[in-house]
């Protein structure tokens, strides 16, 4: 789960709530807090719309915060049902979704049902903005919240976290580690513009002109990364929050742009970096007016201090999932004033944009970004795309390869010599100089 810092995350798309009057008082929920009085709403696949928490009295109750518009949401329902049925009578897992109401879900579901085969008959809040906005405010999903056979609050943390191992732990009385959520309640909203880090590893080179600064992370600030110029101060800043060395070293190097155009992670599938901090950290930097690129080439410059390597460019023989067209005349754009596009985990809705902008929407609002399989375009085609409504498992290759063929079009694995950067520590990184020095 991901929330940018100065651009908007497109995968998290909310609508407007509407609140109603239930028991609990409406103020945010921390653990060891008590949800025994709190009733859900607009509850379906459950005989109550509206559902006491009370009901669930000696079970271990898990609630999963979702939308429809999150594919790695709906992703894990075979998971959750799975989990239900093997520890069923002594947990309840229930959905909770914020902001879309019965409608939408049941078309979520409906779908789902006939593409992928899954039917999801759990116990599903919708519009309940009183548990999701107010008492568990939030800026993404999917998270989770663990509350104990006596109603008590134990956990909020993220979905990775629902394993067989931790509710078995949990069922026996034990606290297993969990990975922390942050509510919005929790985030704080610095001004990047000005120096935030005051003990940093990296100080100002030149206190009128130049700064640039790394300390650990906070995890109270949106993780995300960002560049933006101020006009009036003639400055450019880029911020990278909650930021392993190597995934700074990915942006530094990336000449791969997001569908609109911002700094990308360089993917996974072609970076090898060999680093041994895997710490998180907070790396500020403020400059004159400068390019991306420009911004770019400083901070490969403090990484080479902070973090010291040996970086180069190799070409490697990969598997790839290569998009190739055998004939444009099925996706030409017949009105490329009617711009249309729509990508979830199971309908992907083209009209009016280009190859590139849909394949680097692809890589960033799915779990293509972390596949194995580098992406490459081979298709020639320079058009706009257009008339293209597929409806299939989007996340699945085979399946989507089965439904592009209608439009002479293939998404296969074919081997290709793609570039690799390869990133090799050199001496010591800064967290174990730092933790020697202490």
């Amino acid at each position: 789960m991901k929330k940018l810092i100065l651009i908007l995350f497109l995968s998290l798309l909310y609508r407007p709530f509407h609140g109603r009057a239930q028991s609990t008082p409406a103020r945010p929920i921390k653990i060891g807090d008590s949800l025994k009085d709190h009733v859900l709403s607009g509850v379906i696949n459950h005989p109550k719309s509206q559902l006491p928490l009370a009901d669930f009295q000696g079970k271990l109750l898990i609630m999963e915060f979702w939308s429809t518009t999150c594919g790695a949401c709906i992703k894990m329902w075979p998971k959750l049902l799975e989990l239900q049925k093997k520890f069923d009578g002594q947990i309840q897992i229930v959905l909770v979704n914020t902001y879309q109401g019965a409608p939408l879900v049941r078309k979520a579901i409906d779908k789902r049902k006939k593409l992928a085969g899954v039917q999801m008959t759990l116990p599903i809040a919708c519009a309940d903005s009183v548990t999701g906005k107010q008492l568990f405010p939030h800026s993404g999903v999917p998270f989770v919240v663990w509350v104990d056979p006596q109603g008590i609050v134990k956990s909020i943390s993220l979905s990775q976290d629902l394993t067989e191992a931790k509710i078995q732990a949990m069922l026996s009385g034990q606290m297993p580690e969990m990975s922390g959520y942050i509510g919005n309640n929790e985030f704080i909203h610095p001004d990047f513009s000005k120096p935030l880090i005051a003990d940093s590893a990296v100080m100002a080179l030149s206190p009128l002109t130049h700064y640039s600064g790394l300390s650990l992370a906070d995890r109270r600030i949106w993780p995300g990364f960002g560049i933006s110029q101020n006009q009036k101060t003639m400055r450019s800043y880029a911020v990278a929050s909650n930021y392993s060395p190597q995934e700074l070293y990915r942006l530094a190097y990336s000449s791969d742009s997001t569908y609109h155009g911002d700094i990308e992670l360089i993917q996974l599938n072609r970076a090898e970096i060999n680093l041994s901090d895997s710490a998180k950290y907070l790396y500020q930097l403020i400059i004159p007016a400068a390019s991306k690129k420009q911004v770019q080439k400083q901070m490969q410059a403090d990484l080479l201090r902070l973090f010291p390597a040996r970086v180069r460019w190799e070409k490697r023989m990969k598997p790839c999932l290569v998009l190739s067209m055998q004939d444009s005349s099925a996706v030409h754009c017949t009105n490329p004033k009617d711009v249309r596009f729509l990508l979830d985990d199971n309908q992907w809705v083209i009209n009016g944009v280009s190859v590139k902008y849909s394949l680097l929407s692809l890589l960033a609002m799915t779990p293509y970004h972390y596949s194995q399989y580098p992406i490459l375009d081979e298709t020639g085609y320079k058009g706009l795309l257009g008339n293209i409504n597929i409806e299939a498992d989007i996340y699945d290759p085979k399946k989507l390869n089965a439904a592009l063929a209608k439009y002479k079009m293939a998404l296969k694995i074919e081997s290709r010599e793609v570039e690799v950067l390869v990133v090799d520590q050199l001496g010591e990184t800064l967290r174990t100089h730092a933790s020697r020095v202490h």
